[in-house]
């Protein structure tokens, strides 16, 4: 069986599906495994070249988050902000108090909470089990890094991570993690025969850009969507960003997204509670 890799960021894995569903429509497959890994509590260490011929300085970068292998021009037109401090951007571009971010995330923390009781990761979590040093391994069933019982209180005592008098914090960003997902995507007639029953049909994706230093505000993709298959049905108009930390989630472009009310049987979840994979949930 034929595999590869792709490299698309935080949206690595969300890419390979579209990839996926994209080949099927071309005739390539008809049924495709795809997915996404990342362990960045093992992100190696990485070193760069000297910038002097026979140089005995490189350069070493850690590669959990942010920014590597940069080269001075492209610093200068492009500065290597890593993500939290892109997130500090967008709350002082949009003057995003630090209260409101700490009620998004702890709004958020509330949603995963009530979606984890009513049983609807029950079907999608993979139980892992722990080696110990004496005795059965131990399974490992629920996300480490939700944390349900956290209060607004507790939040707002937090300091910010990133600059003095700074609103990004431990408690309104999303934290390091490790994890994988995977999707089983098949073609529609060959589903039908096999008789299987789908979760869901994938109707079209795209992808869209901003500048760099703003990146959470998340592009529009809407438009670019429906210009190549017209409006979206009306199930499927929530959008897929990945609100990696309270600033984005709660920056004008998406706030309305988050604080309302979400529809029926549907949670919307940021990574700041679930770490940095898809945000959005249909249930």
């Amino acid at each position: 069986v034929p595999g590869g890799t792709g490299n698309r960021p935080c949206a690595s894995g969300l890419q390979a599906g579209v990839d996926a569903a994209r080949a099927i429509q071309a005739g390539e497959g008809r049924v495709y495994v795809a997915g996404g890994v990342e362990s960045m509590t093992r992100a190696p260490f990485v070193m760069g070249k000297s910038a002097e011929a026979w140089g005995r300085s490189p350069a070493v970068f850690a590669t959990t988050i942010g920014w590597r292998f940069t080269t001075p021009a492209l610093a200068a037109a492009y500065p290597p902000y890593s993500m939290g401090e892109t997130a500090e951007n967008v709350a002082e571009r949009h003057q995003l108090r630090r209260a409101d971010q700490d009620a998004f995330a702890h709004e958020s923390q509330r949603r995963r909470a009530a979606a984890q009781a009513a049983g609807h990761f029950a079907d999608e979590l993979l139980p892992v089990p722990v080696p110990q040093r004496k005795g059965e391994p131990v399974p490992f069933t629920t996300d480490a890094h939700p944390r349900p019982d956290t209060t607004f209180e507790q939040l707002a005592k937090l300091k910010p991570a990133l600059k003095t008098g700074g609103s990004v914090t431990a408690g309104n960003s999303s934290g390091v993690i490790d994890g994988a997902a995977a999707l089983l995507l098949v073609e529609g007639e060959l589903m039908r025969t096999l008789g299987l029953r789908p979760l869901a049909r994938v109707v079209g994706a795209a992808a869209a850009g901003v500048d760099p230093a703003v990146m959470g505000i998340g592009p529009n993709v809407t438009a670019c969507l429906t210009g190549s298959i017209g409006r979206l049905p009306r199930q499927r108009q929530l959008p897929s960003r990945e609100q990696t930390s309270a600033s984005w989630g709660f920056c004008k472009r998406s706030r309305s997204i988050h604080l309302q009310p979400p529809p029926a049987r549907c949670y919307i979840v940021s990574a700041v509670v679930i770490g940095g994979w898809l945000s959005l949930f249909l249930l």
